[in-house]
């Protein structure tokens, strides 16, 4: 087993939090991350860069991700666009569809709900994904909650 890494959250909340015993409440830690799936991540990308290749392949990103205990965040933010295969303009091109009042409405009243500590000053980006979503695949479109999912991703 590697070394353990403390993410940033969970280090501005164990020095904010009240408790006399100095450390956050369990609901609220970030999990932490192994020093060696970092290592291996960034092995990867620098390999894939040397390569040629803007992106690792599929056989690559299930390595890591099952022999790494997960994708560190540091690499979630670079590794979204490929793994759901949609492009930058792709994007901003659902974000021009417009959607029935019905989903508006049920994005506009769910963003809120969103657990604070997973989207903090992010309504706006939240509300952007989620409005994606729904144009993405309007046979299924909006479903309360899906906030909450998305939510991880940002």
């Amino acid at each position: 087993v590697g070394r353990m890494m403390r993410s940033p959250v969970e280090d501005v909340e164990a020095s904010d939090s009240p408790e006399s015993s100095g450390s956050p409440k369990r609901s609220d830690q970030a999990p932490e991350e192994v020093a060696e799936a970092h290592e291996a991540w960034q092995l990867a990308m620098e390999e894939a860069q040397v390569e040629g290749n803007e992106s690792l392949g599929k056989v690559a990103v299930e390595r890591l991700l099952l022999g790494h205990g997960g994708m560190p965040l540091k690499y979630r933010h670079r590794m979204w666009p490929q793994l759901l295969h949609i492009s930058s303009s792709e994007f901003e091109k659902l974000l021009e569809v417009q959607l029935p009042n019905k989903v508006n409405e049920q994005i506009d009243a769910d963003v809120p709900r969103t657990r604070n500590s997973l989207v903090a000053g992010r309504h706006t980006e939240l509300r952007r994904v989620l409005h994606a979503l729904g144009a993405h695949r309007p046979e299924i479109g909006y479903a309360q909650g899906m906030n909450q999912l998305a939510a991880v991703f940002l």
